[in-house]
């Protein structure tokens, strides 16, 4: 049978876990309402209207889509690197005799 303490114990620790995933769901929240709102401010206020002009225009013009290419273009050879440098790194630890190597 579960204590009253450790019922009460589990409630603090889920209220807390609540408020944590609040704090970190806001700005999300205030992001996706600024994205629709034609005249976003820095407050989270619900739009007066709901506008995609925002992103019709992130999508025409040409230097951010350069932009964003780059950046996928130098992410994708980043994780291409650190994968290559990682395995050249792995082969020979795992190679390696170590004395506790198959204690389980």
């Amino acid at each position: 049978m579960v204590k009253r303490s450790e019922k009460l114990e589990t409630l603090i620790h889920y209220l807390l876990l609540a408020v944590l995933a609040l704090l970190f769901l806001l700005p999300l929240l205030w992001m996706l309402i600024a994205s629709i709102d034609p005249g976003a401010i820095q407050t989270l206020k619900l739009p007066e209207a709901v506008s995609f002009e925002n992103f019709a225009s992130i999508l025409s013009d040409q230097t951010i889509i350069r932009s964003f290419g780059i950046g996928l273009l130098l992410s994708g050879c980043q994780s291409i690197l650190v994968v290559v440098l990682c395995v050249l790194a792995a082969y020979p630890l795992s190679r390696y005799q170590l004395r506790y190597k198959k204690v389980f």
